[in-house]
């Protein structure tokens, strides 16, 4: 990556090999250079973006210990390691090996800069923001996380500094365990916290030029009773912080909420632990129903549940729709949920949350029923139902009048005679401001771009091996409308595109067999690799006909080409892209392979397996499956030696046992359809 600043002159991208590539006596090594995806991106267009930074440790990090003993470089008592921020509270914050510390040198580290993109522009005043970090202790404790300035600074009209205190409103406590864990915190950044209302000095006449940074604490948690800190690490992995957008809150109350123990609704709903899995009939349970009504653009869901009785158990949250609860439930009545849980959480005594936002985005408009058990040893739990009822609440941003829904079109495609690339295509507007797939975000800058029928799109690119060609991938896209942020989200699968274009009457003849053969193929590799379940292969049957023969005949198979000096053993790898995977004689001789296919060179990276042998990956393509390798190499005189193989010298091979012969014929008339789907397309 190289970055450059020009506004007015015209940047010419130039590859030079002057001496990287030379020998001693100045003549040039016999290589060969490749270079794809060569993109120019406008890192700063001043175009506003919702506000979003990232945290990692990854790099060297500036770092802060301000108030007594504060050290310009990094200090004592925290460290960057491993990527991650380390702190312990018992050393001492000048450095010598003095331990345990005692006073409060140097117990305040901060991240510097971190909040600039907030404080350094007056449009944010009022915003809310959502700190996450994840972070984990040597020993159980409390960590302290607010938000101070690193330099000495009053507030408006106040005498408290901020160096050793912090913003009103700022202040988390929080539970560390010997486990990571995501942590939140939110704050407003009120109008008191902007650098222009920090003053140096308590009479309020002087800008301390003080910015606002987020602290790290250890005043309180890891101190003993005798003022000594405890010798213990706590390490901070990444640090995200997000905008909070406004969002409308609806909140539903439960129609039903009942335990299983026959008595019907109650003052309190009673959950009892028994490590048996929840099909047990004699787990006493807890049964929730609500009716949220469908809300546009859903952007956060959770239950509050009220506790009256609980030790931080683990409470495990089911949930099933449309299901109708009998008038008094019994051990014998009370239905039982079916597929995995779709969350739990540690209930403490007082008012539980319990984040429900990815369920409710593909429930909504469904009666709901949680269902909530305790699935290990311990004590009982109960939930109040009379004064502080079961709510359910979902935020959801506002319609908004200037966007137009029906415009902003999502499209997608497959790479069908090559391998299973799915890309997706997100018009490239200004209100998108961020783009995930399955949870994980992607930096706008680092998408591509395609026009389509006059339409500039980002290109959302993934791979999807085989085995687990049925699955389905969500896309979600936060849009910025009218100061709002609301989520689009979109679910893609290989099946939902196959169907709709069996079903299309713009696609051709070889289009459809190629994806019925795609499908096929999925089935048995998922049959393979252990994959497989009814219902996966009932959706591809449903797609392809019951009687559908995604096998290619055997006698079909080209003849058998299997000339091999140099290679001691093939196989296949069977990822998104197939592959021929070879083992040669002698490793050190590898890096002098090269492969061809119908005359063309194909793409080959020599590497080392997990058992230390070395082998040569060929990639092929779907297309290029049936065709035969062929190869050179340099052998151990100095000489050059060829060979060839091909896939059916492959499903020959005397040790290849028959499931491994039926995914291969499967494979083969997939490779056999995409040749004669890119022949439809290339003549």
């Amino acid at each position: 990556t190289m970055q450059t600043v020009s506004a007015t002159t015209l940047l010419n991208l130039r590859f030079a090999m002057y001496g990287g590539f030379t020998n001693a006596d100045g003549t040039y090594k016999d290589v060969t250079i490749s270079i794809d995806d060569v993109r120019a991106i406008v890192l700063n267009d001043n175009a506003p973006v919702a506000y979003s930074v990232s945290y990692d440790f990854k790099t060297s990090k500036t770092m802060k210990q301000p108030g007594f003993g504060y050290l310009a470089s990094v200090g004592a008592i925290f460290k960057i390691q491993d990527e991650t921020l380390v702190m312990n509270p018992s050393r001492n914050y000048d450095g010598t090996s003095k331990e345990p510390a005692k006073a409060n040198s140097g117990q305040n580290i901060q991240v510097q800069n971190l909040l600039d993109g907030i404080f350094d522009d007056t449009e944010n005043k009022g915003k809310t923001y959502r700190i996450k970090f994840t972070a984990k202790a040597s020993e159980a404790g409390k960590l302290h996380v607010s938000i101070a300035t690193d330099v000495t600074a009053y507030m408006k009209g106040t005498t408290t500094n901020l160096i050793f205190s912090s913003f009103p409103g700022t202040v988390n406590r929080y539970d560390l365990t010997t486990e990571y864990q995501t942590y939140v915190m939110e704050f407003t950044a009120g109008e008191e916290m902007f650098p222009e209302n920090l003053m140096s000095q308590t009479d309020g006449t002087t800008v301390s030029g003080a910015k606002p940074q987020l602290a790290f604490r250890l005043y309180e948690g890891f101190r003993k009773d005798d003022g000594y800190y405890e010798n213990v690490d706590i390490s901070v992995k990444t640090i995200e912080i997000e905008e909070v957008p406004t969002f409308t809150e609806t909140s539903f109350a439960r129609e039903a909420a009942a335990a299983v123990s026959g008595s019907g609704a109650s003052d309190d709903l009673a959950v009892y632990p028994n490590p048996e899995p929840i099909e047990a009939a004699d787990i006493k349970r807890a049964y929730l129903t609500f009716a949220p009504a469908s809300v546009s653009d859903l952007y956060e869901a959770w239950q509050t549940l009220t506790a009256t009785a609980a030790a931080g158990q683990t409470v495990t949250v089911y949930a099933m729709t449309d299901v109708d609860l009998p008038d008094s439930l019994t051990y014998e009545n009370a239905p039982l949920p079916t597929g995995s849980a779709i969350t739990t959480f540690r209930v403490k005594l007082g008012e539980n949350r319990v984040d429900l936002t990815e369920y409710l985005r593909a429930n909504m408009g469904h009666r709901i029923t949680f269902v909530l058990a305790i699935e290990e040893a311990g004590s009982d739990v109960t939930f109040d139902n009379t004064t502080n009822l079961p709510t359910l609440t979902v935020g959801s941003a506002p319609a908004s009048d200037d966007f137009d829904e029906d415009a902003f079109r999502v499209k997608s495609n497959v790479t069908l005679w090559s391998d299973f690339g799915y890309n997706t295509y997100i018009p490239k507007v200004d209100e998108v401001k961020d783009i995930a797939l399955d949870g994980v975000s992607h930096a706008l800058y680092e998408l591509g771009t395609k026009l389509i029928d006059g339409t500039e799109y980002y290109v959302l690119p993934f791979r999807i091996a085989a085995k687990n060609g049925t699955d389905a991938h969500s896309v979600e896209v936060s849009l910025a409308v009218n100061g709002e942020l609301r989520t689009k989200v979109y679910t893609v699968s290989l099946p939902g595109y196959a169907e709709k274009l069996i079903a299309s009457e713009n696609v051709s003849d070889e289009a459809k067999t190629l994806v019925r053969d795609m499908l096929s193929y999925v089935g048995a590799a998922m049959t393979y690799f252990g994959t497989s379940t009814a219902e996966k292969q009932e959706k591809i049957t449903a797609i392809i006909g019951a009687d559908y023969d995604g096998a290619l005949a055997e006698e079909s198979l080209p003849a058998a080409t299997q000339t091999v000096p140099g290679l001691s053993s093939a196989r296949l790898y069977l990822g998104a892209t197939p592959s021929f995977v070879f083992y040669p004689e002698n490793a050190s001789l590898a890096d002098s392979f090269r492969f061809t296919a119908g005359g063309a060179p194909l793409t080959s990276e020599v590497k080392v397996g997990t058992d230390g042998r070395t082998y040569i990956e060929v990639t092929t393509y779907a297309y290029g499956m049936l065709r035969t390798v062929s190869y050179t190499y340099t052998d151990a005189d100095g000489k050059t030696q060829s060979g060839a193989y091909n896939l059916t010298a492959y499903y020959h091979y005397d040790g290849l046992d028959a499931g491994t012969k039926t995914l291969v014929l499967h494979l083969a008339k997939y490779a056999d359809s995409a040749v004669k789907y890119r022949d439809s397309v290339i003549r």
